[in-house]
């Protein structure tokens, strides 16, 4: 399984490379859509959620 902080990164430092961070979205898909097995090891609930930001880069969360 992959880890939050692997599976965010990877992913928003992509999007951000394209468009920048003040473009990127946070969404969930908690409701089967994928699974538990696709879903990073740190996130089984929407109450796991507050955990992305602390995994985004400084210069993404000051752009909230």
């Amino acid at each position: 399984m992959v880890t939050l902080a692997e599976h965010l990164r990877r992913h928003a430092d992509h999007i951000a490379g394209l468009v920048g961070w003040k473009h990127i979205g946070i969404g969930s898909d908690l409701d089967g859509g994928f699974g538990l097995e696709e879903s990073p090891l740190e996130i089984d609930t929407e109450a796991d959620l507050y955990k992305v930001g602390a995994v985004l880069p400084a210069e993404a969360r000051a752009q909230s």
